[in-house]
């Protein structure tokens, strides 16, 4: 049975696809079997697919009312099902987020992406408290200056707000850009943050697939 994790965030353009390819692509070469659903109508996760040679599946569905039975019944066929969602605030993120074992929120270092961040985490929340799901709830730094002082107020503000902002996250590098032009996995200081940022799920024991035996429940 698939864990099932998503990506969620009102504001766009904050790196959920990119977050979910790169999962995608190294859950695969792992050895799992591995199942993208693209909720989004730009289809970024698809197109990343048909460039690449990746060697997961892609699913396209933007019918918010399908989310629970595309997953239910593909869950048992996968190790691992990634959703992407639209960067908008919509029905969709309800029905994602309850399909969802670990939601992660991707957030750049801004104030704009954090109020996005904090509050797409206070509407999981409310999902949470009405069906008991996503099990987990991250906010992951995509896209930052790790040693900038604007990161630091960005993660100030999170523990304020007492949003659980999670320990590793993907800086701003070339390599992760150029992951939607070559359909590759990056090189250099990007894979080395991203190998860092997988094992911290999987010692945190967030990630599942073969390698981290979560299973989903």
């Amino acid at each position: 049975m698939a864990q099932v994790i998503a990506a969620i965030q009102q504001k766009g353009g904050v790196g959920k696809s990119t977050l979910l390819c790169a999962l995608a692509l190294v859950l695969a070469r792992a050895g799992d079997k591995v199942l993208v659903i693209d909720t989004d109508r730009q289809h970024t996760c698809m197109d990343f697919h048909d460039l690449a040679d990746p060697g997961f599946d892609v699913y396209a569905e933007t019918n918010e009312d399908n989310v629970t039975e595309v997953v239910d019944r593909l869950r048992p066929k996968y190790d691992v099902i990634l959703i992407d969602s639209a960067g908008i605030d919509s029905q969709m993120i309800v029905y994602v987020a309850a399909a969802a074992d670990l939601v992660l929120i991707p957030s750049g270092a801004s104030r704009p992406d954090a109020a996005g961040a904090i509050r797409t985490w206070k509407k999981i929340k409310q999902v949470q408290a009405i069906s008991g799901r996503p099990k987990a709830v991250q906010i992951v730094l995509m896209n930052h200056n790790p040693a900038a002082r604007v990161t630091a107020n960005v993660s100030e503000a999170y523990t304020t707000a007492e949003a659980p902002l999670y320990k590793a996250g993907l800086p701003s590098l070339t390599g992760f850009k150029e992951m939607h032009t070559t359909g590759q996995l990056p090189e250099g200081a990007a894979a080395r943050h991203l190998h860092e940022f997988i094992q911290a799920l999987r010692a945190d024991k967030l990630l599942g697939g073969r390698r981290g035996k979560t299973k989903a429940a």
